[in-house]
């Protein structure tokens, strides 16, 4: 999801040249609705263009201007996405064709559009490339590192869904994983830096929509001192995080009546009056904090809260220990508690041991 004020621009490449298969342009037209489902559900946020290479017909801009861009048409300009229209195109022109066109032809079209439409404001820049990998393409080695820099210049993201075969599903290699020879064109992808994920069947075009796995973090490194002289060395790590759902906004009905570009988001301002004079707003550099003590109210500033403070620095200490019958399971459901992966580190065969020995301590 883009920050706040940032829009996100999806250019969808889709292969349907005289190489492609009934088979393959079905688990294309799904994988292209896989890609557009956050554009449908968050239209303000993102903008979708669809782009088909191999096509009988010749529909670009680049074509237009220079030449040799042939078989290559924009069927969805870069706009915001609407479903019925896209349907439609998706529909109409994903199937296989007669003809081939060049895939690094059609992701310099993509990148035409970006340089097009996203001039003004923050934008992200994603390309989807959808193929089995099977047609020609007359890119140099020069060719695919200066269409690298170019997306490396532009913050340009490239993902390439690989429709493969039946039979790489099937067929097993001793380890387990399927048998898979690299196309030319996943090892042009691979050198740009794109995110390649293949797909053999219907039931596995979920992949392309999971978000790429995360490294685990610590979030410390250090000595767990479990007393003065007794102390281990541990990385820790967040085993349990809070997750809210984002805060719902209140929204003017009447404000977007009129014109229906604007968000029309209510807006909160508090004034606060003192009771000698009501009429005149405090000024915010007047305002103090202040804490109910019994029928009173106790005023504390910032340099009160700092000096209140408790300063330490950062350590893991053990605080004491309790049976483990009395600790409560809803205890760990508690919201403002928050739990870590305790790992030693070994870095001798005596430390492990005697890290293991703690934890494991009969009744405990």
């Amino acid at each position: 999801m883009p920050a706040r004020g940032v829009k996100n621009a999806l250019v969808v490449v889709v292969d349907v040249g005289s190489h492609v298969t009934d088979r393959d342009a079905e688990i294309s037209r799904i994988l292209i609705g896989k890609f557009l489902q956050q554009p449908f559900l968050n239209a303000k946020k993102f903008e979708a263009a669809l782009v088909v290479v191999g096509s009988d017909d010749t529909d670009n801009p680049i074509n237009s201007s220079v030449g040799d861009y042939e078989h290559i048409s924009v069927v969805q300009p870069l706009d915001i996405a609407d479903s019925k229209e896209f349907a439609e195109a998706i529909a109409s022109n994903v199937v296989p064709s007669k003809s081939s066109g060049d895939y690094v032809d059609a992701l310099l079209v993509a990148s035409q559009m970006f340089d097009e439409r996203c001039t003004k404001g923050s934008w992200t820049r994603t390309i989807a490339l959808i193929s089995n990998g099977a047609g020609p393409t007359n890119a140099t080695d020069e060719d695919v590192a200066k269409l690298k820099g170019h997306f490396e210049e532009n913050e340009t993201s490239v993902v390439f869904a690989s429709v493969d075969p039946p039979s790489v599903a099937s067929s097993k290699l001793p380890d387990g994983s399927p048998t898979r020879v690299k196309s030319e064109l996943e090892t042009i992808m691979t050198r740009i830096g794109a995110q390649v994920q293949h797909v053999s069947s219907i039931a596995e075009t979920d992949v392309v929509t999971q978000p790429p796995p995360v490294s685990a973090t610590t979030v410390f490194r250090g000595p767990l001192e479990i007393s003065d002289g007794f102390k281990i060395y541990v990385y820790a790590y967040n085993a349990v995080s809070a997750v809210t759902p984002p805060s719902l906004k209140k929204m003017s009905i009447p404000a977007t009546e009129d014109d229906a570009d604007r968000e029309g988001v209510v807006k909160m301002e508090r004034s606060y009056f003192s009771l000698e004079d009501p009429n005149t707003a405090v000024p915010p550099e007047e305002h103090i904090k202040a804490y109910k003590y019994g029928s009173e109210f106790v005023p504390f500033n910032a340099s009160d809260l700092i000096a209140f403070k408790w300063q330490s620095t950062k350590s893991l200490k053990t605080l004491g220990f309790i049976p483990r019958a009395h600790l409560k399971r809803d205890h760990f459901a508690d919201k403002y508690v928050s739990f870590n992966c305790v790992v030693c580190v070994i870095r001798s065969k005596r430390r492990s041991p005697l890290f293991c020995l703690g934890v494991h301590w009969p009744g405990a």
